[in-house]
């Protein structure tokens, strides 16, 4: 009996430091609510942020074009898909052009109330995305324009309701 009660303690102790896990810092010991960000694990990443890579010639310069600090490399973020009125969750399309070619990044089913996503440049090859698919979750990505890949993404997370389990 002994065995089996330590065996049960050890396993209670495991299963609470697990869950634990999933914060930096233990929400108990937060002293307000706030966004932590959890690894992408899924494929609802993946299924929903698709990249297209082909080659391009620039285009006549337009107005909605975001040029990096060096000149040389470009964004363009083009209009929703779907219908918020509706209900609908939208899609929107980052292209995004480097000199030799260009990349199309997909971006769908993004929560209606909080796009169209923030795109920004970090510097002039790495551009930062931070995207919706809730009021409560969403992701954020590092595009690097020279390589033509995501080189860091997370998910974000509202920690609110976290915050207020543990108080």
């Amino acid at each position: 009996m002994r065995l089996s009660l330590l065996s049960f303690f050890f396993l209670i102790g495991f299963a609470t430091q697990s869950s634990a896990s999933e914060f930096y810092t233990d929400p108990s010991k937060w002293k307000e609510p706030r966004i932590y960000h959890t690894q992408i694990e899924d494929k609802q990443f993946a299924n929903n942020v698709v990249l297209t890579q082909a080659k391009c010639e620039r285009a006549a310069f337009t107005k909605n074009e975001i040029f990096s600090s060096n000149k040389a490399y470009s964004y363009i973020l083009r209009s929703a898909k779907g219908d918020a009125t509706k209900g609908e969750t939208l899609n929107f399309e980052l292209e995004v052009y480097n000199e030799r070619f260009c990349t199309d990044i997909e971006m769908k089913s993004l929560y209606p109330n909080f796009s169209p996503p923030q795109v920004s440049w970090i510097n002039e090859k790495l551009i930062f995305v931070n995207l919706a698919w809730g009021r409560i979750f969403g992701a954020y990505f590092i595009f690097d324009v020279e390589t033509g890949k995501i080189i860091k993404s997370e998910y974000w997370n509202d920690g609110h309701d976290i915050f207020q389990q543990y108080h």
